[in-house]
């Protein structure tokens, strides 16, 4: 599982070097489910991961390694806020996580999830341009800032020729370069994207994932991919 390898560019940095700020930042972090008896009236916790200190600075792809079913997907979902931590904190840009309020997060936080999503009757553009609504304000309507935001990020993923092919019709591989896209143009400051190569060829694993390093390394973003394999992270990630 998850380990950190940059120990020494902490923001708790003893070494005499610069101290970073912001970035993704666990302390003793727990991570797993809460569950209520109904006879006791009173929860127990079962934990999947603990005493997890993970550091994820901006500029650079982080990857979360783990076999399938060693916990990289509740960790994922705890760091994005859809389940509180069992203990521990995390710092996201330098504020609690718990703290933050909600239109902050979806203005600074993109997540891509191995949940299925059902598009519905959406076309392959408007589920992408789902990304640009923390922007739209309350008329939710795209400018042309929008939607020239919404084409670059179907073409980064490699997904520009399916723009107007309806979002049901995708395969798996498709549907997860369009979420992707959809991640991207929201234009967050931070991106967690569980196992988002699953669903890809080898070629393509590897063209997606040096695409999120090179977004992170040209704009200054903090990118976060859970994985389990091995091969792909050691040969493209900035941190595992």
């Amino acid at each position: 599982m998850p380990h950190d390898r940059h120990h020494d560019r902490a923001a708790t940095d003893t070494t005499g070097g610069p101290v970073r700020s912001g970035g993704l930042v666990t302390q003793g972090l727990a991570v797993g489910y809460r569950t209520r008896s109904p006879r006791r009236g009173r929860g127990a916790e079962r934990a999947v991961l603990a005493g997890l200190d993970l550091e994820a600075w901006s500029g650079e792809l982080t990857v979360l390694l783990g076999p399938n079913g060693a916990g990289k997907s509740t960790l994922m979902r705890t760091l994005c806020g859809l389940l509180p931590p069992l203990d521990g904190r995390i710092r996201i840009g330098g504020t609690d996580l718990a703290q933050a309020s909600p239109s902050s997060l979806a203005r600074q936080l993109a997540v891509v999830l191995t949940d299925r999503v059902d598009p519905g009757l959406l076309s392959v553009r408007e589920l992408a341009g789902l990304g640009r609504h923390p922007h739209t304000g309350f008329t939710g309507r795209l400018t042309a800032v929008d939607h020239a935001t919404v084409e670059w990020s179907l073409r980064a993923v490699g997904a520009g020729h399916l723009a107007d092919r309806p979002a049901a019709e995708l395969s798996d591989g498709e549907r997860q370069r369009v979420l992707t896209a959809r991640a991207l143009a929201q234009e967050p400051e931070f991106v967690l994207l569980d196992e988002p190569t699953a669903f890809l060829d080898v070629p393509s694993r590897v063209a997606l994932t040096v695409l999120l390093r090179d977004l992170a390394r040209d704009r200054g973003l903090t990118i976060v991919v859970s994985t389990h394999d091995l091969e792909l992270a050691l040969r493209v990630a900035d941190a595992v």
